[in-house]
């Protein structure tokens, strides 16, 4: 009976230091993952400043190339102002350190419903380029409608319900029952509500407010410090960009603010209108349009100033097939600021748009700008949007619709300066995504 009791006694002993031992390593366990997490955070904040930092100073580079190009008068490619920038993707830990342009880094990238962790542009994101990462976000139609001269305060809010009433009736291929955002698109996110065409307390506000305006003492332009942007709605997240961040002035935008950088040497430059991004690489690469860049990108860029309404015609020695670079229709619209005090609007600046990707209006003839030229890239950088060469069309042959330039496919242009975004939804571009398309982001 005592062995018998023993050996019960005996077992439950094991049994519980089985259970003790289970538990301890249970907790190590716990100890080591919450350790590598802490870890993993440390890194991805050194990362991420390290990011931030190279994104700054690419900004502030590119501002000074631009700034020396018009205190000289550089007006011609030999003698043009050579610079070298750097956008890395920072979209979450993980993608930081290893997956930036993996399929995780894509799904990040959807579930967030973000742009690129750093968008550098001048003045306004041009309409339509975003394509290749908002192909990733349930986006519906979406209408961007510019202001015109000598705008009224006190009809913003019937000219967003016109906008949005002129796109559901023009809009190429939109099922009637979709649902179709409309919102102005010249008018700083300085208690204003874009969606609305009315005054907010404070920045732009759909929870506990977008942000606070840091304006730059004597300057059409400021700083725009997020308030809570990872619980904004996609909408909302990537309509920021298409927003003026100030005159004369270019933006980077990341996931903490959009920032300002005046190109205060250029303001005086008699019909310096407009910046342009031109690469003239041979085949599926060339590209030309408003100028911005987009993470992950390095690229060398040569700046210079120039008539954009004309292109060139050989570059690195090769004689390009046809000109490149010739923006023949552009058209301009007025930028505002709201002074709420006065309810008024505040005209700060003018902005030109070159609408050769989206539409075939006349030709407007000269155009003065300032030249983005690039020598060399790696990365993404930008939408593509060219027609298909043979060798892309064997990497990836889908013969769909968004197989050839994605930004003119998709962005629809009506006289009055209003700009048609089509939906991430339509059909084929599921297709597109599936099959890599070249223009995909990354």
């Amino acid at each position: 009976m005592n062995s018998s009791k023993d050996l019960l006694k005996g077992a439950d002993n094991m049994a519980t230091e089985s259970i003790e031992r289970m538990a301890f390593v249970a907790v190590e366990v716990v100890i080591v993952i919450l350790g590598a997490v802490f870890l993993l955070q440390i890194l991805s904040g050194i990362i991420k400043t390290g990011n931030e930092e190279s994104a700054f100073a690419s900004a502030e580079k590119l501002r000074s190339a631009i700034n020396e190009a018009c205190i000289r008068n550089i007006d011609d490619l030999d003698n043009a102002i050579e610079v070298e920038l750097k956008l890395n993707q920072a979209s979450s830990s993980l993608a930081e350190i290893d997956f930036a342009e993996s399929y995780v880094g894509k799904f990040l990238l959807k579930m967030s419903g973000d742009d690129p962790s750093y968008i550098l542009y001048y003045e306004m994101f041009p309409p339509g380029e975003a394509v290749g990462w908002e192909v990733y976000h349930d986006i519906g139609y979406r209408a961007i409608g510019m202001l015109p001269e000598n705008a009224d305060y006190s009809t913003a809010g019937s000219f967003v319900t016109n906008t949005q009433a002129l796109a559901n009736s023009i809009a190429v291929e939109k099922p009637t029952d979709e649902k179709l955002t409309a919102f102005i698109g010249n008018v700083q996110p300085v208690s204003f509500d874009p969606t609305t065409g009315q005054e907010t307390s404070r920045g732009y506000s759909e929870f506990f407010g977008l942000g606070e305006w840091e304006p730059h003492p004597g300057k059409e332009s400021g700083n725009f410090i997020f308030d809570n942007y990872a619980a904004l709605s996609v909408i909302n997240k990537t309509l920021l960009k298409y927003l003026p961040c100030g005159n004369n002035s270019l933006c980077l935008k990341t996931t903490k603010g959009i920032y300002s950088f005046p190109l205060d040497y250029c303001k005086n430059i008699e019909n310096i209108q407009y910046i342009q991004l031109l690469d003239p690489s041979q085949g599926v690469e060339s590209k030309y349009s408003d100028f911005y860049l987009a993470s992950p990108c390095e690229v060398t860029a040569l700046v210079y100033l120039t008539d954009c309404s004309e292109g060139i015609t050989v570059w690195n020695w090769v004689i390009l097939p046809e000109e490149e670079g010739n923006c023949k229709r552009h058209t301009s619209y007025p930028m505002y600021s709201y002074i709420p005090e006065t309810k008024q609007f505040k005209r700060i600046g003018e902005h030109t748009s070159c609408l050769d990707m989206m539409s075939d209006e006349p030709e407007t003839g000269e155009l003065k700008c300032v030249r983005v030229l690039l020598k060399s890239k790696e990365g993404f950088c930008y939408t593509i949007n060219v027609k298909k060469d043979l060798y892309s069309w064997f990497v990836s042959p889908i013969s769909t619709l968004f197989a050839d330039k994605p930004v003119s496919v998709l962005t629809q242009y009506a006289v009055g300066n209003y700009f048609i975004l089509k939906s991430s939804k339509l059909p084929g571009l599921g297709d597109a995504l599936e099959l890599g398309e070249l223009w995909i982001w990354p």
